[in-house]
């Protein structure tokens, strides 16, 4: 769990660092330009966030779910999330012809993300298995 938290940190950092080397590559305007162009997806975007993690929680604590495929859900509901929205991002930035450069760093910054996610998963997802097993051991 551990490694996969590390991973996780250290994919996060380096995005953000490739997002602030991608904003170098705009203007004023097209930063401003970017700021509404995407000002109601910010918007929709956290409350359909909010549906993914109250409705984790409600699952965890009000119904009666196997854990692990609670905990898989969650994370492929989050990747589908985080996929969805950055197709539509991309997809708008070509469509708002903003630079090559700031589209590429702007891409490999989601990879990371997405890096850092699946280290996660699979950190708790090896995690979960273990301690089934170990419990399993003891009865």
């Amino acid at each position: 769990m551990i490694i996969g938290g590390i991973i996780f940190i250290a994919a996060y950092f380096g995005a953000r660092v490739l997002n602030e080397k991608a904003l170098k590559h705009l203007s004023l305007e097209q930063k401003g330009e970017l700021i509404t162009a995407f000002s109601k997806t910010r918007i929709w975007s956290m409350v359909i966030l909010v549906v993914i993690i109250l409705g984790f929680l409600l699952l965890t604590n009000f119904v009666k779910i196997d854990s692990k495929l609670n905990t898989l859900a969650y994370f492929g509901a989050l990747l589908l999330y985080m996929l969805v929205l950055n197709i539509m991002t991309q997809v708008r930035l070509r469509k708002l012809q903003f630079p090559a450069e700031y589209i590429r760093l702007n891409m490999y910054a989601m990879l990371l993300r997405y890096l850092g996610l699946v280290a996660v998963v699979l950190s708790l997802y090896d995690m979960m298995v273990t301690n089934l097993s170990a419990l399993e051991k003891t009865i």
